[in-house]
């Protein structure tokens, strides 16, 4: 495996798709949220926000890169017309980076609206440069 840290973040740039899995103790199922990002490297650092064309939510992480690992904190503002109306939920990730460096995947951790502290897969999947790699609208989708 490559080296992912300082300049070579380079090759994290552009347009990504974001998949987590979220168990919502309203519906009492689980949930696959999805989100188009973009991915900015800064040095050793990944900042990660919403493409706002194409999400109701905002997300916003920020992954310090140390080899193949990627560890932050993140924070999404829900959709105001959403299930959530608008509530805002935080927490940290450690992600491990393919070899390829196409995607990344781990678990998120953070806190539910009963505050119980809650965890999950997330994986983030390279699509493309722009945002006219993106095919299709993010969703929640039932588990």
């Amino acid at each position: 495996m490559e080296n992912a840290s300082n300049s070579s973040t380079n090759k994290f740039s552009g347009i990504w798709r974001s998949d987590y899995t979220y168990h919502s103790t309203d519906r009492d199922e689980d949930l696959l949220s999805q989100h188009y990002v973009r991915m900015f490297p800064k040095g050793n650092e990944l900042i990660v926000e919403s493409v706002p064309e194409v999400n109701e939510s905002y997300m916003l992480a920020r992954f310090s890169v140390d080899s193949n690992v990627a560890t932050g904190s993140w924070q999404e503002v829900t959709d105001p017309q959403g299930d959530y109306k608008g509530t805002i939920y935080h927490g940290a990730a450690q992600l491990i980076i393919a070899d390829d460096a196409k995607s990344l995947e781990g678990k998120w951790v953070g806190f539910g609206k009963n505050m119980e502290v809650k965890t999950g897969p997330w994986k983030f999947v390279y699509v493309g440069e722009d945002v006219s790699s993106i095919d299709t609208e993010p969703k929640i989708v039932t588990q």
